[in-house]
């Protein structure tokens, strides 16, 4: 029997022929599950007229699995089931309601690691949410610690042959049910060698095509979501060559491929080291992979409309006298700002500059100009360049949704800033920079027309400070939100619903309660809260840093760069979600 620590780094832990014993033993269990197949069974429930049900591998290693049951977290609740809408396939060949985690029983999975879960809950649920799918079924066959190179290696590798029985078996004769992808998480175990990092790109376009080709009689359009592997943090000493094997993830390209990087999620310390992804972690990360999906389909559907070439929203912006520009005003503390100088990670691609398609309004030239990182230099004093806040992906992502053609930024935030006196409205000394610098950056100009869009907020922990800031947040944010559609109305468009304010939701743990022992109030605050044009994102999950101030105990202050652009992402596409236009897009994709 596999002990707690053993099973996610069976592994890391052998070598030689250790690992051919093991792999042989693991063999001989693996064929006599496949050979006690029986027939499949599915609740009759599914079979409703009209009621297609989406299915989806999950294949890889451990954080495709779910190895996260010791990391001290609660189970988030967007891993938690929903029944009747997903499904799972068990190793019983049965066809029933899921719940994490789904690979239970796969691969002899022992039932003591059942508080884990991977990304696959989340994922379903954003989907359905989208509107893409109305239920979804998943196919588990990862197992932790294997390798692309031998174990799913076509057309003989122990884990392929695996995988590509179970999906036959699932879905024999069940013509309501539509096989949509794989979604693959795996590469650190072939970051063990450089040969086998080296061989990865080969050896994944081999197993693409493979396994493409053996499922044609359920899909010819088989998208395969694949994860780039995270190789900061210590994740490079487990594993040397992990980098190549990084390396070779994001250069591959390869039709209907979509690549979500693991990079800005939170992973938990064991051993010493990152392996596996935290629950809130790995439930982001499974979040993410279904936005880019649908990113994915939608883009296509776009081009397809326009007759194989972009829109004019998602290509250049058209050379007119003047230029619509969609504003957002970016205001709260120092995650908003983006404080990650120190966490010696460089300024990730997705944050580069776009030029003529992201501006920032420049207030010490009170001029519109190029956003680069960080957007915030010049303001309140703040000159740090070798960071980012989430503003930059943010821009991106609507941009290349076709939300916006140009968008602009009012950076207005300010690092340890608190909502009671600092921002409250209207006569905090922060409210009324962000009024006066919102009034003066829209005024009427001769390059551009001026659309104000929303706000975007991440701010509470100073307030988590008092007990008395902490309670009266609800309020405090209330008061705010008013007074600002007041201030502002002159450049709202629609007053009876004023612009939409995207939040990130505090992050508690225990480390960042010791400083801010009154965090956790401010995030019910802020969860409870009911406003017109709310769109609410939840920092947990999201890779932070430690840092110490002025002796106070170290703690995960700060968002990291990646955590900053993989946050970023996040609000931009919960925004998408609520927009009505972009659910009516996507309802007619399939």
């Amino acid at each position: 029997m596999h002990s707690p620590t053993s099973w996610g780094m069976e592994r890391i832990i052998c070598s030689g022929v250790a690992i051919a014993i093991m792999c042989t033993a693991l063999s001989v269990m693996l064929i006599a599950a496949i050979v006690s197949m029986s027939q499949t069974s599915v609740p009759s429930n599914l079979n409703a007229k009209d009621q297609y049900m989406d299915i989806w591998v999950l294949a890889g290693q451990s954080n495709m699995v779910g190895f996260n049951f010791a990391d001290g977290q609660e189970m988030p609740e967007t891993s938690k089931p929903l029944p009747g809408r997903i499904l799972m396939f068990t190793p019983d060949n049965t066809w029933t309601d899921a719940v994490p985690n789904v690979h239970l029983g796969v691969h002899s999975f022992p039932s003591y690691l059942k508080e884990s879960v991977g990304p696959e809950m989340a994922f379903a649920k954003r989907l359905i949410s989208a509107g893409v799918s109305s239920k979804i079924g998943f196919i588990p066959t990862a197992k932790g610690g294997s390798n692309l190179f031998q174990d799913w290696r076509p057309p003989d590798g122990e884990l392929y042959v695996y995988m590509v029985q179970r999906v036959h078996r699932a879905l024999q004769n069940q013509s309501h049910m539509r096989l949509r992808g794989i979604l693959w998480v795996q590469g650190e175990f072939d970051g063990f060698t450089n040969d086998t990092a080296l061989a990865y790109a080969a050896n994944f376009q081999a197993f693409v095509e493979s396994v493409r080709s053996e499922v044609l009689l359920h899909t010819s359009n088989l998208t395969i979501i694949t994860a780039v592997m995270a190789a900061h943090g210590g994740r490079d000493a487990v594993f040397p060559f992990l980098e190549t094997v990084r390396q070779q993830q994001l250069n591959f390209s390869m039709k209907e491929v979509v690549k979500v990087e693991m990079s800005g999620y939170e992973f938990f310390p064991e051993a010493g080291s990152f392996i596996h992804l935290s629950k809130a972690g790995v439930c982001a990360f499974g979040s993410a992979m279904a936005d880019k999906y649908v990113d994915h389909v939608v883009a296509d559907h776009v081009v397809a409309e326009a007759g194989g070439h972009l829109s004019s929203a998602q290509g250049q912006a058209t050379a007119t006298a003047v230029q619509s520009v969609d504003v957002w005003i970016l205001a709260g503390q120092s995650n908003t700002v983006g404080e990650n100088g120190p966490d010696s990670q460089a300024v990730p691609d997705s944050a580069r500059p776009w030029y003529g398609r992201i501006l920032k309004y420049n207030n010490e030239i009170s001029h519109w100009i190029d956003a680069v990182p960080n957007v915030h230099v010049g303001v309140h004093g703040y000159h740090v360049q070798n960071s980012t806040g989430p503003d930059m992906v943010f821009a991106r992502t609507l941009i290349e949704r076709g939300k916006s053609q140009v968008l602009g930024f009012i950076p207005t935030a300010f690092g340890g800033s608190n909502l009671s006196v600092q921002w409250r409205a209207p006569e905090g000394e922060m409210y009324r920079y962000m009024v006066q610098q919102t009034r003066q950056a829209l005024k009427k100009s001769t390059s551009y027309s001026f659309r104000l869009r929303g706000m975007i907020w991440i701010q509470g922990e100073t307030d988590g400070l008092t007990k008395a800031s902490a309670e009266a947040y609800g309020e405090n944010l209330k008061s705010f939100w008013a007074a600002l559609c007041m201030d502002l109305s002159y450049f709202i468009e629609d007053r009876r619903s004023c612009i939409t304010l995207v939040m990130g939701i505090m992050m508690v743990n225990a480390a960042r309660v010791v400083d801010l022992p009154f965090l956790q109030t401010v995030r019910d605050q802020q969860q409870q809260i009911a406003l017109n044009n709310v769109v609410k994102v939840d920092m947990s999950g999201f890779e932070f840093f430690n840092q110490s101030f002025s002796g106070r105990p170290t703690a995960p202050i700060h968002l990291t760069k990646f955590g900053q652009c993989a946050f970023g992402s996040a609000l931009a596409h919960t925004y998408l979600l609520q927009d009505d236009s972009s659910h009516a897009l996507r309802r007619v994709l399939f």
